[in-house]
């Protein structure tokens, strides 16, 4: 099981590719065997982790072997040795008698050595090759041809035969070697509870507290793989010496969480890396097999959509596609929400269609008409109305001491609370402005809503709906949008979000004459700013520009442009 995760891992990972004309020569050697060395090997791919070779000496699975490497330049020449494991092996195809193995190379032979022959490899690149090399290792991933579909498939089909041939604990068992932890648990969701039971786990005790079940159900419910390093223990909640987490939701073949697999106390120290973070989708895919019998446990009903049509794009999109499921998931549990976004993107509708549209279950405290405090003793007076859930808004108006009493109300009276921001309460909390406690129980269930620009893909389809909905209501033929107007859309070099939208489309379609068939939207966009020296490099500056101006508004990001452009200069002067 390791070997086939290493296996198609190996094959995901970019290598650079090694040319007969860059002279580089290898020899391999085995280790735990009789000493047997092979000289004509021929280096195909190689990073700081993995190499593949090409030779026709034969190689088991496992093995431990030694590869020397040796280049034949007129100048500047390398010869140097690495140690590692053979995870994989297939037929060459320009010539069956010889095998292709992916080495893992072990981590105390990836030397400077090995460092600085990359680096000299590199220096013989070609500035249009190169960059196409960096983009492709920057999507930490390569870029697989017609050809390596059969390879794919037999990497994919070893890997489930394996899995489907054995029995769950087999796979378990392997799961802290894989990860490269001390545990891991199974949790399977009991909706009757509103619990997570364990399933399955190697290790004594099993973390329960409130915080922990709360980490749990944000997997859960928005199905996200959640990475956490826990450096103070009060900071878990949990009661165990836990030093870090990761978990996935797993998911059945309706594409429905069923559970949770969750690995703890990395042997680093830290959060998992990015390799571990892909393991853990592939291993909870796996082992959703065994589950196979096991149903989402929250009701199925189909759940009628009462969004106004204006926020439809909340099923005509992929993004608002899962927006919507997640509402639906949720509207069948008392777990607490948190809708968090920026201004225009229907956040008031959302909530609304979580707890039926009453306009006595809204508390803002930003409205000054009546006292804060005031506010918090009518709560009980909703409950009595038989008033279950609660949208809050504006909720670090309060004061420590109303936070406190908020806390107390909604816990002893078991309401539901759906908390609407556009400030990033997670900022606010690690800043002591709302209370750690009040905030962990508020936001069970996290759903973030992406502003348009960060969805080019989806914006001129949902910029089409309004127009359709807006012509169909009026009684007149469907207008078209303008090539501009697209083009303008696509650019996303604006800040509005989906009510300023539509309010737009309105105007353009009330402007234009009844028998003009394509309307204009008169956007504003974004104003260009410097922000370093004008003597720098501009369009890596503009580049950063964008990328901040895109960032979502709601999040807090605290001095990222500072930091950004701090290190970067850094860089370029050393």
């Amino acid at each position: 099981m390791k070997f086939n995760i290493q296996n198609y891992k190996f094959f995901k990972s970019y290598r650079f590719p090694i040319h007969e004309d860059d002279k580089v020569s290898a020899e391999v050697s085995t280790i735990e065997r009789e000493n047997i060395k092979h000289n004509s090997v021929r280096i195909d791919s190689i990073n700081l982790s993995g190499l593949n070779f090409i030779c026709s000496q034969k190689y088991t699975l496992g093995e431990k072997v030694k590869i020397k490497i040796q280049t034949k330049r007129l100048f500047n020449n390398w010869d140097f040795e690495l140690t590692g494991i053979i995870i994989r092996s297939f037929i060459y195809c320009e010539d069956v008698t010889k095998t292709i193995y992916g080495i893992s190379i072990e981590p105390n032979s990836q030397t400077t050595v090995l460092k600085y022959f990359l680096k000299d490899f590199l220096s013989h690149y070609r500035t249009a090759k190169l960059k196409d090399k960096l983009f492709q290792i920057c999507q930490n991933k390569i870029k697989i041809n017609r050809d390596d579909g059969v390879e794919l498939f037999s990497l994919f089909q070893s890997l489930i035969q394996k899995t489907y041939s054995g029995k769950i604990i087999d796979i378990l068992n392997e799961l802290p070697s894989i990860f490269r932890c001390e545990n891991y648990h199974i949790f399977l969701f009991d909706a009757k509870t509103g619990e997570f039971e364990i399933e399955r786990t190697n290790s004594d005790v099993t973390p329960r507290d409130h915080s922990f079940n709360s980490i749990l159900k944000e997997a859960y419910f928005n199905k996200v793989i959640i990475n956490k390093s826990f450096h103070e223990k009060k900071a878990t909640g949990v009661d165990l010496e836990i030093k870090n987490i990761l978990m996935s939701p797993i998911v059945n073949h309706n594409g429905e969480s069923i559970g949770i697999i969750c690995m703890s106390n990395s042997v680093s120290g830290g959060k998992f890396n990015f390799t571990m973070i892909e393991n853990i989708k592939i291993i909870a895919s796996l082992i959703s097999y065994f589950y196979e019998g096991k149903k989402h446990t929250i009701s199925s009903e189909k759940v009628e959509n009462k969004l106004p049509d204006h926020f439809i794009f909340s099923d005509k999109s992929q993004t608002g596609q899962s927006i919507i499921n997640t509402l639906n998931t949720i509207k069948n549990t008392r777990e607490n929400l948190y809708i968090h976004g920026e201004v225009g993107l229907g956040k008031s509708a959302y909530a609304r269609y979580i707890c039926g549209d009453n306009k006595e279950n809204i508390i803002d405290f930003n409205d000054e008409e009546v006292a804060n405090h005031k506010k918090l003793e009518q709560i009980s007076d909703l409950t009595n109305k038989g008033i279950k859930d609660l949208i809050v808004k504006n909720i670090e108006m309060l004061g420590y001491e109303d936070q406190a009493t908020f806390y107390n109300i909604i816990r002893s009276l078991k309401i539901r609370i759906v908390t609407i921001a556009t400030n990033d309460l997670k900022a606010l909390e690690k800043n002591d402005i709302i209370l750690t406690d009040l905030y962990n129980l508020i936001t069970t269930v996290k759903l973030n809503v992406p502003p348009l620009r960060l969805r080019r893909a989806e914006i001129v389809e949902i910029a089409k709906h309004y127009i359709k909905y807006e012509c169909s209501k009026r009684a007149i033929p469907i207008k078209k949008l303008s090539q501009e107007s697209i083009n303008e859309l696509e650019a996303a070099n604006w800040d509005f979000n989906n009510s300023t939208l539509h309010s737009l489309i309105v105007k353009a379609i009330l402007k234009t004459e009844s028998n003009e068939q394509v309307i204009h939207l008169m956007l504003k966009t974004r104003d260009s700013k410097r922000i370093v020296n004008s003597d720098k490099n501009t369009q890596l500056q503009e580049y950063i520009l964008n990328t901040l101006n895109s960032c979502d508004k709601s999040i807090s990001y605290k001095n990222t442009e500072s930091i950004f452009v701090e290190n970067l200069m850094r860089k370029k002067a050393s």
